[in-house]
């Protein structure tokens, strides 16, 4: 620069030799154009000069920590009589040799050779089984051990390479989170190894989202008057023994090669919290018994044989037996009489008090009416029939009991003198209100009682197999998501194991099904993937369905989690022209806390340019430089490759600049 400024010095100096000799309009015009000619020369030849010292910089780092990430221009500051230099704004490495946590994640070294030269790459493999077909939800995880940095540095963060071993079906979410935010004393509970697995069984859940139709009956008000979200069926029938170990009537879901996706869930009271009609594949929730009102008992005497009550699935098969029912309930050893408190009966407990057996035996009772203050002498006989004592068939009232008790007293053979009743008829003595006749109906004389039992599943024809169908909650789930996750999973692509051969056409729409594994929940289960509902924002990973080409690729969507834990979507990385940027090869996902405290998403291109960046409006509370830990977790596919950690130095003296690039292995 000092060359520059005396050179345009002696033009000047030219330039006021010449303008008395020659014509100004001429020579101002000449001396403008050798001055810039100048200028862009030595300008030229000085950034010449710079950029190769920033690359010997830039070499030299790479001497000392392996590699850097090449996009900031460094800051070079010179000490006085000295050879050593002061660089900031040179963004470090760090491999991430190991890790806090992971899970069916792991890191693979392997090499490749690119233009006859060796490169090493460390990729994060997927360890999936043969036959595991790729689906859209996360189930590897890994979380990076603790990273700090010093407070004078300008930003620490996480980078990672997208090469995923298919441009379709990648499926992941990148976070990092200050380590202050997350408890990892689980983590050790998840890693404890359990001697057995527990007892399990599959199921097919569905959403209204995903459900077929002759299961939208099903989504309506339960019993609870709440709106059913969530059914279950099994792929057969008598699964009650088994739903009865779940403890605290919870239970988890787990994809069919035992990873937990949801845990805690919590199975209805009745188990399924909806009866429907007996139509189609529908066949109700509750079985029949057989059985009938016994005044003689004052009880529901139900058929019993072999220590069991004899039940049908549905009224039609039980009335089919009417003939047989009377036969037996001739003998008394056939028969059992119900508790009150029986699951098969308790609903009707307040009935049966009531209306039966306080109304059961001969004597003086009031008028059913609360107008009517007359007294009447009668009730339900031993041969089940309503009765009292008339007088040319109308019953004979009093004033009051006492008067009641003493005149049917004086009357000898009274039994010849009754006269039955109409319990259906408003106007007669005894009367069973209008919503309680259906009650009154099943339970006079021997006939099909419809139970109601909670610990009784929905029966329901399912792929042409009579099946159990239960009802649940997961407002209890520890997963926050855990609706979200129900309604998107799917199977996206099958996987044919060697030697299996090709699938046939009924096996892949078995496949493609919403099954899982249900087991019983314990208080000690853990889901490691609930670790990233604790950090702030998180970016997600997934599909893109192009709707004209039909062509899939891979974008990503910001996250935010708000404070009950449920995602939130802020929009997606986009390019320079404001469309949603598509992921390619070897793009590399960078993630930082800046100076200022603020998280920044960027993607990078093969040649390190920025070609997509966000940063969030929120500052972190925390202290700039505490402990940080990246989060990684994708589906049942190989997504990336090159894990490391980054900071940005704020200030590095070096005592030279090396002019040899060092590659260290």
């Amino acid at each position: 620069m000092k060359q520059l400024s005396s050179t345009i010095k002696e033009l000047s100096s030219t330039t006021k030799e010449l303008s008395s000799t020659v014509n100004k309009n001429y020579i101002i015009p000449l001396v403008i154009v050798i001055l810039v000619i100048l200028v862009i020369y030595f300008r030229t030849k000085e950034t010449f000069f710079i950029t190769n010292e920033i690359d010997q910089i830039k070499n030299t780092f790479r001497g000392i920590w392996g590699d850097i990430l090449d996009i900031t221009i460094p800051t070079v500051k010179e000490f006085k009589g000295s050879n050593k230099k002061s660089v900031s704004n040179i963004i470090r490495l760090i491999p991430c040799k190991t890790n806090l946590f992971s899970h069916r994640l792991y890191t693979l070294k392997k090499t490749e050779i690119i233009e006859d030269n060796i490169k090493y790459i460390n990729e994060i493999n997927y360890q999936y089984d043969l036959a595991e077909h790729i689906n859209n939800q996360p189930s590897g995880l890994q979380i990076g051990n603790d990273l700090s940095t010093a407070q004078k540095n300008l930003s620490y963060g996480f980078i990672v390479t997208f090469n995923p071993e298919q441009l379709k079906h990648n499926f992941a979410y990148i976070g990092i989170e200050m380590k202050s935010r997350n408890d990892f004393n689980n983590l050790k509970k998840f890693n404890k190894y359990k001697d057995t697995i527990p007892e399990r069984k599959v199921i097919e859940v569905f959403t209204l989202n995903n459900s077929t139709s002759d299961l939208l009956p099903y989504f309506n008000k339960g019993q609870n008057k709440k709106d059913i979200e969530l059914i279950g069926i099994f792929e057969e029938q008598n699964n009650l023994d088994f739903i009865k170990t779940f403890k605290d009537n919870k239970f988890n879901l787990l994809d069919l090669y035992g990873n937990k996706l949801i845990t805690g869930c919590k199975i209805d009271k009745p188990y399924c919290n909806i009866e429907l009609e007996n139509k189609g594949n529908v066949r109700g929730r509750n079985g029949y018994i057989v059985g009938k009102y016994s005044p003689k008992d004052k009880g529901v005497l139900a058929l019993n044989q072999n220590e069991e009550f004899l039940k049908y699935n549905n009224p039609k098969e039980c009335k089919n037996n009417r003939n047989n029912h009377k036969s037996l309930f001739s003998e008394s050893t056939n028969t059992k009489k119900l508790a009150l408190d029986d699951n098969l009966i308790k609903n009707e407990k307040e009935f049966i008090k009531k209306h039966l057996i306080e109304n059961t035996g001969l004597k003086c009772r009031k008028h059913h009416s609360e107008y009517n203050k007359d007294f009447y002498y009668g009730g339900i006989d031993e041969d089940d029939e309503v009765k009292c004592y008339a007088d040319n068939m109308e019953c004979i009232y009093y004033d009051n009991k006492n008067k009641c008790d003493e005149e049917t007293k004086k009357i000898k053979d009274i039994k010849n003198k009754l006269f039955n009743l109409d319990p259906y008829s408003e106007q007669d003595a005894f009367y069973i209100p209008e919503d309680k006749q259906e009650s009154y109906k099943s339970l006079k004389g021997i006939n099909c009682i419809k139970t109601k039992e909670e610990e009784v599943t929905c029966k329901h024809i399912h792929n042409r197999v009579l099946s159990d169908l239960i009802t649940f909650t997961i407002n209890e789930c520890p997963e926050k998501n855990a609706k979200d996750i129900l309604d998107t999973r799917s199977v996206l692509q099958l996987r044919t194991a060697p030697g299996l051969g090709e699938f046939t056409t009924e096996q892949q729409n078995e496949y493609y099904k919403n099954k899982y594994f249900i087991e019983s929940y314990n208080k000690d289960d853990y889901n490691p993937h609930i670790f990233f509902q604790n950090i702030r924002y998180f970016m997600k990973i997934r599909n893109k369905l192009d709707p004209d080409s039909q062509e899939i690729t891979t974008i990503c969507e910001l996250i935010k989690i708000n404070k009950d834990g449920s995602h939130n979507s802020i929009g997606y990385m986009l390019d320079t022209n404001n469309d949603i940027y598509e992921l390619k090869p070897f793009d590399r996902i960078y993630m930082c806390i800046t100076k200022n405290k603020k998280l920044s998403y960027s993607i990078l291109d093969q040649q390190n340019n920025i070609i997509s960046q966000h940063i969030f409006k929120d500052k972190l509370e925390e202290e700039f430089g505490s402990p940080i830990n990246y989060y990684l977790s994708n589906n049942n596919t190989n997504i990336f490759e090159e894990p490391h950690y980054t900071e940005n130095v704020a200030g590095m003296v070096i005592p030279y600049i090396s002019n040899i690039e060092i590659n260290l292995v």
